[in-house]
């Protein structure tokens, strides 16, 4: 579990890197990117929901990232897509797309099923912290204003 949750920070930092963002940022993103695998393993182990694992995992990378947008003066996309990347359920999808080529349609519509789900936990996620963190931004900027 905790060499899978070093891999995963590995692959957010390059990702990051790739993205051509600051070596600050490439790290914080890999510390993102091991607290969401490693929340993922924890739910999906210990909880047995494997949609579940992906939603806490989402929330928390997304909360962290939107904070650290506000302190950082950057957008927070430069965090949360490098820390979402161990998530992204690419083994899913080419389960899915292998057993539809093999014409095992048991196995494709399983493995689709768990793969729909999973996109759909993440993508839920992300829009439930974003939508909170901007109710709460223009609620602070009204009343800032009203002052």
């Amino acid at each position: 579990m905790i060499v899978a949750a070093i891999w995963s920070g590995s692959a957010s930092i390059f990702c990051s890197l790739y993205f051509n963002t600051r070596y600050l940022h490439a790290v914080i993103s890999g510390i993102l990117g091991v607290m969401s695998y490693f929340l993922y393993l924890i739910i999906r182990d210990f909880v047995g929901s494997e949609p579940l694992g992906y939603f806490i995992g989402t929330v928390a990378v997304a909360v962290a990232s939107e904070i650290l947008a506000v302190l950082m003066k950057n957008p927070a996309t430069v965090f949360l897509l490098s820390g979402l990347l161990p998530l992204v359920p690419g083994g899913g999808l080419f389960y899915t797309m292998r057993a539809a080529v093999q014409k095992e349609l048991d196995e494709m519509l399983r493995t689709g099923y768990q793969t729909i789900m999973a996109c759909a936990a993440i993508v839920l996620g992300v829009a439930v912290v974003s939508s909170v963190f901007r109710i709460v931004q223009t609620f602070l900027r009204k009343r800032k204003t009203e002052k």
